[in-house]
């Protein structure tokens, strides 16, 4: 079994900005050409597991668009993995 780790496209922010867990949206020409290099490379029937922020739902759904093969989960891992990382900044501002 292989486990491919993917990341989103540059998000819509000012560079030199941490961005970490802002939900933003991603440049939607850089998601597109992201997703289609993925959909030449990725195997036939692979399951996608993504985080609740809208750049990375972004990336999925432009590539499930591309491979309608591919099935996307978004678990409670993923939302409660955001959310503890949302309460460790908030101790930090």
């Amino acid at each position: 079994m292989k486990l491919w780790l993917v990341r989103h496209a540059r998000p819509l922010i000012e560079a030199g900005v941490c961005y970490g867990r802002l939900d933003m949206a991603a440049d939607a020409q850089a998601t597109r050409l992201c997703a289609q290099a993925l959909a030449q490379t990725l195997p036939a029937g692979v399951a996608l597991v993504t985080s609740p922020l809208q750049r990375c739902e972004q990336l999925a759904q432009v590539l499930l668009g591309l491979r309608p093969d591919l099935t996307c989960k978004k678990t409670r891992a993923c939302r409660k993995w955001t959310s503890a990382i949302g309460r460790a900044d908030a101790g930090t501002r």
